[in-house]
């Protein structure tokens, strides 16, 4: 379709009013609803939609005056570090990476109506209902077969936390999603309601009278030069490893995060007069964000989630420690700046080097080009590769993790002695204090793929290279005879299966946990995430390059020495944490035994000659620093 064919003036009263213009969201709401009127009025095709619309120059009409301008004309000079936002992480494409921008597409959307209808059958009759597929398909049985400890649950969430955050609306109070989409009338639920229809029948949420989830769509996304197209969520995060998690997505809130002096994280020193290591900061301007607590004398809170961001935040200022003794001369920009920066490639390198291995197995990382060098400069880096987060691995590949939730989060003594546990299973997802139940995190995952407009399991399979299937016959071998013919009865066609579902349905690959379409789509991801960030911490000719030196300290890095640095009880842990031990390949050790390398900053030294003595030296190397800021 020519860019010609749909006249531009047809969009033109979107963004105008009179003399008002709309606010961002307005116009959202406007050329959301707009798009299918002229799908309607021009008869377009699937192609017109998806090629055709994104050709209208849209500079030409009254959108370029509200189109954001994080959006176009964004100026990049090349410096050491990289920005929060993620812009001009790729110079020639500057937005590539950034927040606020759209996921990634592999494979086109497949909405309803064309433009923004989540999916329905092939059939044209609607899916078999979330909560349907989950109880037929999915129930918690508690059996994971895999040798992954829970910091493989716990490293999978960090990253999770640091790649994705879909744009949805939010509580005006308290930063949470509308919860009340079930039980208001039409006229008083927020606009992006999608409820999840629970069945009357459903052996447990029949039990407390349950008949809906709540669940809210993702806002729609402003395309870059606000080019028009079927609906796209954005990520509010970006879409490189950067540890924005530990530093936040924008100037402003890092600012916010930071103690102002000598390069250091804010911190609560709560228990310091123990001796004992700073908890994170206390949240005072929005408390509850984020809580399903039910009234404000509850503390609620992911646990395991919340030791991860305890653990960076303290290594970023045990590195910050490091370097103002090694060089007394940085002021607090660079000492935070360069501790950053080192904190971004440890997380970076043990991603690679530890997580990865375990969730793809050896065979996959080599053959997507994600086994990182052992010496040397990597120079894979290609400026034509956008690191944005695929839609299909934000909605669904990378949610494989919820199938390795275990039945219950065990607790051990620094001893390794059980004792106690807290349930987790399918039904109490969020439950609130007091409540008998909570939300299907299955059904979650489906409905969120829906409503993305993600094609289904099949579309994927053939995408990846792998055989697709016309009956559920066919798809013998790949997945249990019991899990097909449970397919069978609930589903009209095999392309019907939700991309979620068919995937954690998978026989894992060998030396896997998952299964070879989920494999496919999330090393397609770490592939785009390394091969796009011009601030990866192995290349080199980049103003942002280690030294080689420097780099070989990198590659040092591990889970179990951050975790020895960081904590005060921990006195041995084995080689790999996200491995189960064993006395022979993976063994328990002592933190201070020397078998766990540090770090040597002392690599980082502006002048050689500042270091005060071999003893500092010796310590900083070993990454035993007695002083307060090492263990």
């Amino acid at each position: 379709m020519e860019n010609t064919t749909i006249d531009p003036n047809i969009f033109i009263f979107a963004t105008r009013n009179g003399t008002d213009f709309f606010g961002r969201d307005e116009m959202l709401k406007v050329l959301v609803a707009l798009i299918p009127c002229g799908k309607r009025r021009y008869g377009l095709s699937y192609e017109d939609v998806e090629k055709g619309l994104p050709l209208i120059d849209t500079s030409k009409t009254l959108i370029r005056e509200v189109c954001p301008p994080f959006l176009s004309n964004v100026e990049c000079r090349p410096g050491k570090y990289r920005r929060y936002d993620g812009l001009c992480t790729n110079l020639q494409h500057p937005t590539w990476g950034a927040t606020m921008t759209p996921f990634t597409r592999l494979i086109g959307p497949l909405y309803a109506d064309g433009i923004t209808a989540p999916r329905i059958s092939i059939t044209g009759n609607q899916l078999p209902l979330p909560r349907i597929v989950s109880r037929t398909v999915h129930p918690d049985e508690g059996f994971h077969d895999h040798a992954g400890t829970v910091m493989v649950v716990a490293w999978g969430q960090f990253m999770d936390h640091d790649y994705t955050l879909t744009a949805t609306p939010l509580d005006p109070l308290n930063r949470n999603e509308p919860e009340e989409c079930c039980h208001r009338p039409p006229h008083l639920k927020n606009p992006y309601c999608l409820e999840i229809e629970i069945p009357a029948d459903d052996y447990f949420y029949h039990k407390h009278g349950v008949r809906c989830q709540d669940f809210v769509r993702g806002f729609p996304a402003i395309r870059p030069g606000c080019r028009l197209g079927s609906r796209t969520p954005f990520n509010t995060l970006t879409g490189v490893i950067d540890a924005n998690t530990v530093y936040g997505v924008t100037e402003k809130f890092a600012r916010h995060l930071r103690a102002g002096y000598s390069g250091l994280l804010r911190m609560n020193p709560a228990f310091s007069d123990y001796g004992l290591k700073d908890l994170l900061p206390l949240k005072l301007d929005i408390p509850d964000e984020g809580c399903t607590r039910p009234n404000r004398s509850i503390v609620n809170e992911q646990l395991v989630l919340a030791c991860m961001h305890t653990l960076l935040a303290r290594e970023h200022n045990r590195v910050a420690h490091a370097l103002a003794l090694i060089n007394p001369h940085w002021d607090d920009e660079t000492l935070f700046q360069e501790s950053r920066r080192i904190v971004i490639a440890e997380v970076q390198h043990i991603t690679y080097n530890e997580f990865l291995p375990i969730i793809l197995g050896k065979e996959v990382m080599h053959k997507f080009g994600l086994l990182l060098q052992k010496e040397g400069y990597w120079d894979g880096y290609d400026p034509e590769v956008n690191p944005n987060v695929i839609d299909a691995f934000a909605a669904a590949a990378y949610r494989f993790g919820h199938s390795l939730l275990p039945t219950a989060v065990e607790r051990w003594s620094k001893a390794h002695k059980f004792i106690g546990k807290c349930l987790m299973v399918t039904n109490h997802l969020f439950k609130k204090i007091g409540a008998r139940f909570g939300l299907d995190l299955a059904s979650f995952n489906m409905q969120r793929g829906r409503e993305f407009g993600l094609p289904g399991y099949m579309e994927f399979r053939k995408f990846c290279g792998l055989p697709g299937a016309d009956t559920f016959e066919e798809l013998f071998g790949t997945m249990t005879n019991e899990t097909i013919h449970r397919y069978s009865s609930i589903y009209e066609h095999p392309s019907d299966v939700d991309l979620w579902s068919g995937g954690v349905s998978e026989r894992p690959l060998p030396g896997s946990m998952v299964g070879p379409t989920f494999a496919c789509i999330i090393a397609t991801q770490f592939s785009y995430s390394r091969r796009g960030d011009r601030f990866w911490y192995e290349l080199g000719n980049q103003p942002s390059s280690f030294t080689p030196e420097q780099l070989q300290e990198i590659r040092k890095a591990r889970l179990s020495r951050l975790i020895c640095d960081n904590t005060d009880l921990i006195d041995t842990i084995q080689v790999y944490p996200m491995v189960l031990p064993d006395h022979e390949i993976n063994p328990r050790v002592p933190c201070r035994s020397g078998i766990l390398p540090g770090i040597d900053l002392t690599k980082w030294a502006e002048f050689p000659t500042v270091a005060s003595g071999p003893a500092l030296v010796g310590n900083i190397a070993t990454g035993t620093i007695y002083d307060g800021i090492g263990k």
